[in-house]
């Protein structure tokens, strides 16, 4: 996992596909985004914009990819996103190999709050529970890119 602020981005050149998606999430315009899909390179790297509210931590669920790294970065808002090791979660049902998504149950081993301008890379393996609340509901702008690992 890496947490950091985007105008840090170049730390991270040589690391293949995440430079890029760092790159391009640093150059986006973010007052022409709307909710939706961002093709960058196909399967291989996209982009969504999501706008969602938190909520309370408990009515949120860690999910895990195989397949994606996912990079959240934050556009407008404050998101906890808490983390674990897969292996120290509990399956809620079987992985969905389709959509590279599995649902788990179990303690977090910490919480992060990124505020705009941050983001936070969770690689396979590594659980994420977004849209936690900090201490009320509110509104959070964010991008998602999946990036092909």
């Amino acid at each position: 996992m890496i947490y950091d602020h985007i105008r840090n981005y170049t730390k991270y050149e040589g690391l293949g596909a995440l430079s890029e998606a760092l790159h391009f999430i640093s150059t986006l315009d973010v007052s022409s985004l709307s909710p939706g899909r961002i093709e960058l390179d196909g399967e291989h790297m996209y982009a969504n914009v999501i706008a969602l509210t938190s909520k309370a931590e408990m009515d949120c669920v860690f999910e895990a990819h195989r397949k994606y790294a996912d990079i959240h970065f934050i556009i407008s808002g404050t998101e906890g996103i808490a983390f674990a090791a897969v292996d120290n979660l509990v399956p809620d049902n079987a992985f969905d190999e389709n959509n590279d998504i599995g649902f788990y149950s179990g303690r977090s081993s910490g919480t992060l709050f990124l505020l705009a301008g941050d983001f936070v890379v969770c690689y396979p393996g590594e659980a994420h529970k977004v849209a936690i609340a900090q201490s009320e509901q509110g509104p959070i702008t964010k991008v998602v890119v999946k990036v092909s690992v």
